[in-house]
């Protein structure tokens, strides 16, 4: 499954570079070297879900431009369901999908080519699988975010489980720093090296690209 998403993450960029105003050949480029650099491509086979998160968040970005370029309400539907998907892989993807769901509606308030109905099936599509992932994490530890410290009003969705409280009961152990913390995010973008250029690149390829669509 990682490799498979390794290759989705591959597409997912090429699209969205192609989406930025970056012919083929160079959104290929993009793409290659993104998921080819350092940092993508060790955690292939490592069973970590990030990747999976991250195809779907960026395929959900890739129809959120879609729809505010062309208001086709399948563009919709499948935003929603990107973002359904991604948000019921990780905590921290939830909270990013209902993010980017919040400016999606922000941006389209004045578009009257989704009506009531639309928004009941995205809906639909953006909580079918985050009910699952909800189910799946209460069965296995009695609250519907897991291992998540979330506190609401005295209502507990997730509580860390003794391993990890433990740990952080102790914080002689690994002490945060603020330098430490500037030093990893250094070489995690060194790893990328110069990949890093052409997404970078893309920045101002999709702003000129959109507001040309815009006239």
């Amino acid at each position: 499954p990682d490799f498979l998403f390794w290759l989705l993450l591959a597409l997912v960029m090429y699209l969205l570079a192609n989406q930025a105003g970056l012919e083929s050949g160079n959104a290929f480029a993009v793409s290659v070297s993104f998921c080819s650099s350092l940092e993508i491509s060790r955690i292939v086979g490592t069973g970590y879900v990030d990747t999976t998160a991250t195809v779907f968040l960026l395929a959900g970005t890739f129809f959120v431009i879609q729809f505010v370029r062309n208001e086709q309400k399948e563009d919709f539907f499948f935003l929603s369901a990107s973002f359904g998907l991604a948000a019921s892989v990780k905590i921290n993807a939830l909270a990013t999908s209902l993010t980017m769901i919040f400016l999606f509606f922000v941006i389209t308030a004045r578009s009257k080519n989704l009506l009531p109905r639309h928004y009941l099936f995205g809906a639909f599509l953006f909580w079918a699988p985050v009910v699952q992932w909800f189910a799946f994490n209460y069965k296995i530890s009695g609250f519907v975010l897991g291992c998540a410290p979330v506190e609401i009003f005295s209502i507990k969705f997730g509580e860390i489980p003794p391993n990890l409280l433990w740990f952080f009961d102790r914080p002689e152990i690994t002490p945060y720093s603020l330098e430490y913390e500037i030093t990893s995010l250094y070489y995690a973008l060194y790893n990328f090296g110069f990949a890093l250029a052409f997404p970078l690149m893309a920045v101002p390829g999709f702003f000129k690209n959109f507001f040309q669509q815009k006239r």
